[in-house]
């Protein structure tokens, strides 16, 4: 006579197993509210997020997004575009005009560069305060 393996002990290592075969993200930093810096599989595909529960995302600004800031009122990044580290390009997120259903072209500006940053910046009144507080080196 074989001994039996309790159920919970066989539906607990099949769990492992299936949990095994599907990787967790490559990364994932929340900034504020739903805002969210998140990569699937690689750290090169970190983009901007906005998180819309039980895991799922939208994304607001294709990778590779390596720097953030943030207020009440807008969010900041800067990428490097296909992680091509000689250009990088800056947007510029209202999240008055952002929720989980929202076009990305109705609330982000950009992609812009330094020059055109600084220059749309001061028209939509983003408080010059607000500097990339969070920024991944790994990427930069």
């Amino acid at each position: 006579m074989t001994p039996r393996l309790p159920a919970l002990v066989l539906q607990s290592a099949a769990i492992c197993l299936i949990a095994a075969c599907f990787p967790f993200s490559a990364g994932e930093r929340h900034l504020d509210g739903p805002y969210t810096l998140y990569a699937t599989d690689i750290a090169e595909q970190m983009e901007l997020d906005y998180a819309i529960g039980h895991g799922a995302f939208v994304e607001r600004v294709p990778p590779t997004v390596f720097a953030a800031g943030w207020n009440a009122r807008y969010v900041i990044v800067k990428r490097h575009p296909n992680g091509d580290r000689a250009r990088t390009e800056f947007y510029i997120l209202d999240r008055s005009k952002d929720g989980p259903l929202v076009d990305p072209g109705v609330s982000v500006t950009g992609p812009l560069t330094a020059a055109e940053f600084e220059s749309r910046r001061r028209q939509l009144g983003v408080d010059s305060a607000l500097s990339f507080r969070v920024v991944l080196s790994e990427l930069e």
